[in-house]
């Protein structure tokens, strides 16, 4: 194998491993979406079931963590991956 062989192997794995990485960027962003949807469906069909203001609270907290988490994630793993 030559040099220009090896370099070129390598030049098309780098790139597969970009485009991977660019699919896998975009469905993790796909977490926040999913997470703040399922917490606005959970919230508005458990909040007449919540009797005292600390059931409230818990259910809200419960609801900002299903929004809030995967977004701080998602972030995090731009962050590492590195922006274009």
């Amino acid at each position: 194998m030559t040099a220009a062989t090896d370099r070129s192997g390598v030049q098309v794995l780098l790139q597969t491993l970009r485009v991977l990485l660019d699919v896998l960027r975009r469905l993790i962003f796909t977490l926040p979406m999913f997470g703040a949807s399922y917490a606005a469906v959970y919230m508005f069909t458990n909040w007449d079931a919540q009797k005292t203001a600390p059931q409230q609270a818990a259910l809200a907290g419960y609801v900002l963590a299903w929004t809030i988490i995967p977004y701080c994630f998602a972030r995090a793993f731009s962050g590492i991956a590195g922006k274009r």
